[in-house]
């Protein structure tokens, strides 16, 4: 259990950020991995996110597409592709959410490339849940500030 005796599913930031609509944010998961994008989609979901889930980079760029999410956590290594790649491609459509790479793939020029395109979080898996939801709400609200248990 880590620190402070709570589980990582315990954490929970007050309230998420809101758009002007007062909407939450909507969030596309994007990873090959079932449990890896089951336990991200579901932890996003329990802090009040709306989430969406894709496998594949192929499948990313329709919901990028239809949805026009607000913010993709995207994997490199994917069954169809460069996840950093297909970040270029949802770059080039109309809509420009914010981009978070969460990925295994730390070795050789990943990090650089990511940061090269201007990704706006680069997460080495295992990802902390909690690092990221923090990460995550910092991206929306860039004036408040967060600790590391994910409260304000």
């Amino acid at each position: 259990m880590p620190r402070g005796g709570r589980r990582q599913s315990d954490a929970r930031p007050d309230a998420v950020a809101r758009g002007p609509d007062g909407v939450p944010p909507l969030l596309l998961v994007v990873d090959d991995y079932r449990d890896g994008r089951e336990m991200v989609s579901e932890y996003l979901t329990h802090l009040g996110y709306r989430v969406e889930a894709a496998r594949t980079g192929a499948e990313a760029l329709e919901k990028v597409a239809q949805l026009q999410p607000d913010l993709v956590v995207m994997d490199v290594l994917l069954p169809d592709g460069d996840g950093l790649e297909f970040i270029d491609k949802i770059r080039a459509l109309t809509v420009s959410p914010k981009i978070v790479v969460c990925t295994a793939a730390v070795i050789g020029d990943v990090r650089a490339r990511a940061r090269g395109m201007h990704v706006d979080i680069f997460v080495p898996k295992p990802c902390d849940l909690i690092v990221l939801a923090c990460q995550i709400r910092h991206l929306f609200e860039p004036d408040r500030i967060v600790s590391g248990n994910g409260k304000a």
